[in-house]
């Protein structure tokens, strides 16, 4: 794919994205990371409970330095704002590397899975998801029924 038919096909994506969270990190005035995610996965049976972290980018370069967790708590955050409970990511079953970073993000695979095509090669993709305005919150709740328990 050329260049001008990749800034062609972004420019088209993000026209349509209206109130969809995308951010460019940048220093020096240098692009080196992006974030995009949908308030809508394409799973209807999340609609309106989860949003979906759909890319997550660093320049090799910037790998390391913490700019990766800063870019994706942001757009956490901006899903969390927007009322969602949860976040989802697909993450390649082979890219450990990936899987590793959500993990310490503390997502955790829910079990779904998909097969995405690359070319003629299929791939098996793995869904992650955590909570971002649960309901309950169970660490407040065992905070407190700890805390009675020390009071008897």
């Amino acid at each position: 794919m050329s260049v001008s038919r990749l800034e062609l096909d972004w420019q088209r994506s993000l026209s349509r994205r209206r109130s969809a969270p995308a951010y460019l990190m940048e220093e020096d005035g240098e692009s080196v990371g992006f974030a995009t995610a949908a308030l809508w996965p394409r799973d209807r049976s999340l609609f309106g409970l989860a949003g979906e972290v759909q890319m997550l980018y660093l320049a090799p370069s910037h790998i390391g330095r913490g700019l990766g967790r800063a870019l994706f708590a942001h757009t956490l955050d901006a899903l969390a704002r927007s009322g969602r409970y949860w976040v989802i990511v697909w993450v390649l079953a082979l890219n450990r590397k990936a899987r590793d970073f959500y993990e310490q993000a503390g997502l955790r695979p829910d079990g779904a899975t998909r097969v995405d095509w690359f070319g003629a090669q299929p791939f098996r993709v793995l869904r992650y998801a955590a909570a971002l305005n649960p309901v309950v919150d169970f660490g407040a709740l065992a905070r407190e029924a700890s805390a009675a328990d020390t009071d008897d």
